[in-house]
């Protein structure tokens, strides 16, 4: 296993796997794989972090396509459908990583609960349930930055639509108008001969 990205290391790209398997690493306790297809670093965006939150590593030969943030913003003036729809994959991809990470995080805490409950030792659950709650809180905030960023967008995305229509428009209505104009010349022009 080769670490790929470091914890706390410089957050100013994702990725998307191409091949091969990657691990992030949550936790000591927590694991989650990454198939081909799977973005990875992505949460960096909508959180606009400078640092990464955990360590991914290679658990097999892998390759990884690499968008820098700059270039993600770049996207915005120079194709903005492509730029929208690329965020939009970031935000779904995000929101199903969160909801895979925190079910396996719930399964994990639920498993270890257990055995302390058996021995009676009362001041686990309590732990828990605030570790829990605490993260649950984290994980309910980031799903509303990202719906909130999927709502921009959308807004964006409608309001270039709504621009091209106006284009659209003024550009027929000004051809509309030339040709009135010509055809008024021709007119003045025969009725002057």
């Amino acid at each position: 296993n080769e670490k790929v990205i470091p914890a706390l290391g410089n957050a100013s790209f994702c990725g998307i796997s191409l091949k091969g398997i990657f691990n992030v690493i949550v936790s000591d306790e927590l694991t989650v794989p990454l198939q081909p297809g799977s973005l990875i670093g992505e949460m960096a965006v909508f959180e606009k972090a400078v640092v990464r939150t955990a360590d991914i590593y290679s658990a097999t030969e892998t390759s990884l396509a690499v968008i820098s943030f700059e270039e993600l913003d770049a996207f915005r003036e120079t194709n903005p459908e492509l730029h929208w729809k690329f965020t939009h994959m970031l935000a779904v991809a995000s929101i199903r990583k969160l909801r895979s990470m925190t079910e396996k995080k719930f399964n994990l805490q639920t498993q270890q609960q257990q055995p302390r409950q058996s021995t009676m030792m009362s001041a686990a659950p309590g732990e828990f349930n605030l570790k829990y709650k605490q993260e649950t809180l984290y994980l309910q905030r980031f799903k509303k930055k990202v719906e909130n960023t999927e709502k921009l967008l959308e807004i964006e995305h409608k309001e270039r639509e709504r621009n091209e229509r106006l284009r659209r428009n003024i550009e027929y209505n000004k051809m509309n108008l030339d040709k009135r104009v010509r055809e008024q010349n021709k007119e003045i022009i025969v009725l002057g001969d």
